[in-house]
């Protein structure tokens, strides 16, 4: 086998019996060309060979040949363990020398490879830094058109910023390219302030004009709100006034209603008390008693002139009260009426009052038709009357 068909070439190492040369892969190590041999001839005998295992000599040629196979296994196991526990130790010195020879190579090669790196370290570093300030010219160049929206201030501050950027030499391969950027950043931020401030003064104008709309909105809603809010309180008021005025209407009508019944319970009554009278004028045994009676008519005459009295000042005092009350309100106009129907109510029943002493005197007056003083019979009336009305007279009453 040539050098050429051989995976690797090593030369003998110290220590180390030589190592076979490793063939191309398929091709069988002189390590086993004798187990291989012997394993042709071993085959064909074995493939041919028949035992009669029924006999003992049989039995016996069968396993001595199956012992030599093993034999020759065991064989090829010792030839593989030292085979390869020798490369093992080949591998080992290759590795060994190899890392030495690649120590001192390394040390060869920094000698001159670190100056190297640092020259390249320091030439990025430079041109970096020349970097750094075209990509951040690059940026101002795009800032007016990058979609970030900015007020006039913040512009303001950048081109400030921008001015303070130093340019010059010292920025050597960079600069021409630098200035260029420079310029262009400075122009187009400056032409964008001067948008930015003409959208802010039309901004500040459209939002006067919409506060001044909203303002006037708010004024319009709040009168729209004051005169709902007065003309409800006028409904209110009016449904109030007319509500109270047809309570005291109500009140009215009752009062009137409650003066009829009364009217008609006294008519009643006057006709019951002149009957009472009659029967009681009857009863009277002497003159002594009619005297009696007319004394006490006398009184009751006195007592109704007091009333009469007390119905007309009341009467009077409603007309002046009605004369006052004559520019009033719906509602006062209608307290005033109940007010004056009251009044009306009493001097109907202080008529009430006169009417009926004057039938009772009548009855009296026609129970004796030959006594012509009337004074006697009129007191006697009256008296009767208050008798009545303060509830002397048993059954009979005024209500």
């Amino acid at each position: 086998m040539s050098t050429a068909e051989a995976k690797v070439e090593v030369e003998e190492i110290e220590g180390l019996q030589e190592i076979e040369i490793l063939p191309k892969e398929g091709a069988p190590l002189k390590l086993f060309s004798a187990f291989e041999t012997q394993l042709i001839e071993m085959k064909d005998y074995n493939d041919t060979v028949v035992f009669d295992l029924t006999d003992k000599k049989g039995m016996k040629e069968a396993k001595t040949h199956v012992g030599t196979v093993k034999k020759v296994r065991t064989e090829l196991e010792k030839a593989r363990k030292a085979a390869k526990a020798n490369a093992l130790a080949y591998g080992r010195a290759v590795d060994k020398q190899a890392s030495e020879i690649q120590g001192k190579v390394d040390e060869m090669i920094l000698v001159h490879s670190v100056p190297i790196q640092e020259v390249e370290d320091k030439e990025k570093a430079r041109i970096q830094a020349h970097q750094d300030v075209i990509d951040k010219l690059l940026q101002l160049v795009q800032m007016p058109n990058d979609g970030v929206p900015r007020s006039s201030e913040e512009l303001s501050v950048v081109i400030d910023a921008a001015k303070c950027i130093q340019l010059g030499d010292h920025l050597e391969e960079f600069e021409e390219e630098a200035t260029d950027l420079h310029a262009q950043a400075i122009i187009g931020l400056e032409t964008k302030l001067e948008q930015t401030k003409v959208e802010e003064a039309e901004r500040e104008e459209l939002a006067k004009l919409r506060q001044a709309a909203a303002d006037r909105e708010a004024e319009d809603a709040l009168a729209a709100a004051e005169k709902e809010k007065a003309e409800t309180a006028r409904i209110n008021e009016a449904a109030n006034i007319e509500i109270e005025r047809k309570r005291l209407l109500q009140e009215a009508e009752d009062a009137k209603q409650e003066i009829a019944n009364y009217r008609l319970a006294a008519e009643r009554q006057v006709a019951q008390a002149q009957v009472d009278a009659m029967a009681a004028i009857e009863k009277a045994e002497s003159d002594k008693e009619a005297a009696k009676l007319a004394a006490e008519l006398a009184i009751a005459k006195a007592r109704q002139s007091v009333l009469d009295e007390q119905a007309a000042e009341a009467a009077e005092k409603a007309r002046l009260e009605q004369a006052e009350k004559d520019k009033l309100t719906a509602k006062e106009q209608a307290e005033a009426d109940a007010l004056a129907e009251e009044h009306r109510a009493q001097d109907e029943y202080a008529q009430q009052k006169q009417d009926s002493i004057k039938a009772i005197e009548t009855a009296i007056s026609s129970y004796y038709p030959g006594n012509t003083e009337h004074g006697r019979h009129a007191d006697a009336a009256e008296y009767l009357f208050e008798q009545i009305f303060d509830g002397h007279i048993p059954n009979i009453k005024f209500v």
